[in-house]
């Protein structure tokens, strides 16, 4: 596998180096295994106390309890949009500077950004976008080691773990759910009042979709119906869906934590 001029083929065992001779390799070797650069400050400074007395102050205020849970979602939320503005990471690049530097601070301010959008807002188009965000960083590290390395004493550092994001995401693919109108187009073509059409959910897609015409040969050549099509299915009868609550089984919140990492 050749990219940009790199060969990123996965390595395994014996090969030829680029003189010609024989490179005893690994597959530590292979440019897909290189070491994440927010990694060193991940495993060895979590809490972002070395990252810059911004990010320890903005812990700190991430981590009050405030008396209500009306006050606890607004100010949480405030803090964190603040924090996102005045320190430029709108920009993506900036934002992953800033994730070398404090991966689980990163990842808890779009967290909180996204959940307030969602849970209070209403605004699912803009929380699917910052979830998106989001789900660029968990997904490059394991669950169980997000949480574990974003815990001490018992609890956590960041307001934001695997089970948080995945109820999140839970709730922002369930607003989506039939709506025939985008509530939440701001600036998009077609955007009239803060509305606009659009086909079925998030995802675009409703239960009563026909599938496309799939032509296909019988795996029996001497078949009367060698040839055909398979025509007039929609999405709804095509497929059985079992839709569980991960909170309903205790087996299923081990079962979904790697989903996201793994898919």
């Amino acid at each position: 596998l050749i990219e940009d001029g790199v060969d990123k083929s996965p390595v395994r065992g014996p090969s030829l180096d680029g003189a010609g001779s024989l490179s005893q390799k690994g597959l530590g070797d292979d440019e897909s295994f290189k070491v994440p650069a927010f990694a060193e400050a991940f495993y060895s400074d979590p809490a972002c106390n070395n990252a810059g007395p911004e990010w320890v102050e903005y812990r700190r205020q991430l981590s009050i309890t405030y008396p209500s849970v009306e006050e606890d979602e607004d100010l949480k939320a405030l803090a964190a949009n603040q924090f996102f503005l005045n320190n430029g990471l709108r920009r993506f690049k900036k934002m992953d500077e800033e994730a070398n530097k404090c991966f689980l601070g990163v990842c808890a301010t779009l967290y909180q950004l996204a959940r307030h959008r969602m849970l209070v807002e209403g605004a699912y188009t803009t929380a699917a976008a910052l979830a998106a965000s989001l789900d660029r960083f968990m997904t490059s590290i394991h669950p169980s080691k997000f949480d574990s390395l974003n815990t001490e004493a018992g609890a956590p550092l960041w307001p934001v773990s695997d089970l948080l994001v995945g109820k999140l995401s839970l709730e922002i693919a369930k607003a989506s759910r039939g709506r025939m109108f985008d509530y939440d187009c701001g600036l998009a073509e077609g955007c009239r009042n803060g509305s606009k059409p659009m086909h079925g959910n998030v995802f675009h897609a409703m239960a009563n979709d026909t599938l496309p015409v799939i032509p296909y040969r019988d795996s029996d050549p001497a078949s009367d119906d060698a040839f055909g099509n398979l025509t007039g299915a929609t999405i709804g009868e095509a497929f059985k869906i079992y839709v569980y609550d991960i909170a309903d089984y205790e087996e299923l919140l081990t079962l979904t934590a790697g989903a996201a990492f793994c898919k």
